[in-house]
């Protein structure tokens, strides 16, 4: 049958509209890939480079790259950054120095899978925190996800060794991960009680500065003791990938996936942080994935839903 020229338009607006309504998800989406594919860039390289190296020249490469893309707009912002100094210094102190460091040093003695499973608890931690520090209430439900997700980790620590925890051999990487979790938790609180006018990206760039500067004396002293990072392309190549990929590419396209679709829409597309990271680590890495990894990933995520659905801001 032929088709008319009027019924081949109808099918290119079908088309573009379907495209249009799948564009946002699909932003997310790859801003969620991009985030994972550091964990595990930073498991393939932690043989060649030393995690204080990684977290300098990831957020320095960041830095620059940042500076030179919204150089126009940091600088109409650079008094306000001035007056909140203090506020990006924490930023900066906890998303990105220290943050950075407790999870490339993690990486070096844990797997990519384990990571990806753990920092998917960080909405639980961030309510914990919120509970400690601002007296927010915790509802039944959400206590429920809380235990439910401490139980999931401890699977995954374990590696379901429930039974004899006493004499089982555990992984420092993954504690040095619990260890990263309430950072990250403490940098997004403070995110989100930024002042008025601090736009994101200033809020990106200034954070990043800080972070080179409270990192740049820890890497002259691993310097200056012989233990100078070597820049072959591997290390080059994975440097490129997590101070521009992941950390300014996957930041712009996840703000534009959350403006185009809201943040409650988009926080649903971070429980496949733990999908993606296995099915990576397998296909790149060669990692084994593992029942007791399925069981931790399962309980992990049914608990952070759980406290989810019992937050104020979904009632």
């Amino acid at each position: 049958m032929k088709v008319t020229p009027v019924h081949h338009s109808a099918l290119r607006q079908y088309i573009y509209h379907r495209y249009q309504l799948a564009l946002p998800f699909l932003i997310l989406f790859l801003a969620i890939l991009l985030w994972e594919g550091s964990l595990i860039v930073g498991r393939a390289v932690h043989e060649m480079a030393a995690p204080l190296h990684l977290a300098f020249f990831r957020w320095l490469l960041a830095s620059v790259i940042i500076t030179l893309v919204a150089f126009p707009r940091i600088s109409r912002q650079w008094p306000l950054m001035i007056k909140n100094w203090k506020r990006l210094f924490c930023l900066g102190l906890t998303g990105m120095a220290a943050y950075s460091f407790l999870v490339f040093k993690a990486l070096n003695d844990t797997t990519a899978i384990n990571s990806a499973i753990l920092v998917t608890m960080i909405p639980v931690v961030i309510l914990l925190l919120s509970w400690l520090f601002y007296g927010e209430k915790i509802k039944l439900g959400q206590l429920s996800g809380i235990l439910l997700s401490f139980f999931g980790a401890v699977v995954v620590i374990t590696e379901g060794h429930l039974y004899g925890l006493a004499g089982f051999q555990l992984h420092p990487g993954d504690f040095w991960m619990l260890a990263a979790l309430p950072v990250w938790a403490i940098y997004t609180i403070l995110l989100q009680k930024m002042p008025e006018g601090l736009d994101a990206v200033s809020t990106l760039a200034g954070s990043a500065y800080v972070g080179v500067l409270i990192l740049l004396p820890f890497q002259l002293y691993q310097d200056f003791g012989g233990h100078m990072m070597l820049f072959s392309l591997d290390n080059i190549l994975a440097l490129l990938y997590m101070g521009g990929v992941a950390s300014v590419g996957a930041f712009f396209l996840w703000g534009k996936g959350v403006a185009l679709v809201g943040a409650n829409r988009a926080g649903v597309f971070l429980y496949l942080t733990p999908v993606l990271a296995a099915v990576l680590s397998v296909l790149l890495l060669g990692e084994d994935f593992h029942v007791f990894q399925a069981m931790g990933m399962i309980l992990v995520l049914a608990g952070v839903v759980l406290t989810n659905r019992y937050s104020p801001k979904n009632k």
